[in-house]
């Protein structure tokens, strides 16, 4: 069967452009899902980075710890300003290595996401030099599946104690709306 209009010529006939358009819907559909990760092997992949991450952390090797990051990774530890980039976030946990604090346990409580990129939430705790606990809290952490691998592409945590000083003016922070 063919299309015609008075004055024009012919056009393609109803069955080619009927396949033409079902071949571009199906090229497109498959164009925007990326492809999808087993969860469980997500979940174990970045759980087996969760152990590196303590035992370089147990090293105290900041530069180990680093190559657990995108090279753009933003660490957002709590009152302080974020480290971005490798170098400096480098440069944050060296600076972390000062206190005496041996020991960080993670434990992933959930992960979420697909793709390239999945979040997870967990909870933490720092173990002094006696084997006591020092902080307990909470982390979420976004990560990037990379060529090397998945990586932490975003970093934040907070303690679980309570606050003990009001916060201080800073002129970077946003305003509160009046």
């Amino acid at each position: 069967m063919r299309f015609s209009f008075p004055g024009r010529t012919p056009a393609f006939p109803v069955a080619f452009v009927t396949a033409v358009f079902s071949l571009i819907l199906v090229f497109a559909g498959s164009c925007s899902r990326p492809p999808q990760a087993d969860p469980a092997a997500v979940r174990a992949t970045i759980e087996a980075v969760d152990r590196d991450f303590m035992a370089a952390f147990e090293a105290r090797d900041g530069n180990r710890l680093g190559l657990l990051y995108t090279e753009d990774a933003k660490l957002m530890p709590p009152n302080a300003e974020p480290a971005l980039g490798r170098e400096a976030i480098v440069k944050a946990w060296e600076s972390f290595f000062e206190l005496p604090i041996p020991i960080l346990r993670l434990e992933a409580d959930e992960i979420h996401g697909a793709g390239d990129v999945v979040t997870s939430e967990g909870r933490y705790a720092l173990v002094g030099t006696g084997g006591e606990t020092v902080e307990a809290g909470k982390y979420l952490v976004v990560w990037k599946r990379t060529e090397a691998g998945w990586r932490v592409h975003r970093d934040m945590w907070s303690s679980n104690a309570p606050a003990n000083a009001p916060a201080t003016a800073d002129t970077t922070a946003v305003s509160p709306k009046e």
